[in-house]
């Protein structure tokens, strides 16, 4: 997101854009963080992505 935006608008628009989404909107709807290791690493974790989450309700059953 950053390497996209920085190219597009510059490095401090970028900055803003990404706190405005990763700190105001996400964690508004939902968000987890997808974890995992590197093969080089095994013993070493890393943040692999961020999952927004829309909450739904669960559906009827039929």
């Amino acid at each position: 997101m950053y390497w996209r935006f920085s190219r597009s608008e510059g490095e401090k628009p970028a900055l803003d854009k990404m706190g405005e989404v990763f700190n105001e909107k996400y964690p508004e709807k939902g968000m987890v963080f997808a974890m995992g290791t590197n093969s080089r690493r095994p013993k070493q974790w890393l943040l692999n992505g961020v999952i927004l989450l829309d909450e739904t309700g669960q559906l009827p059953l039929l």
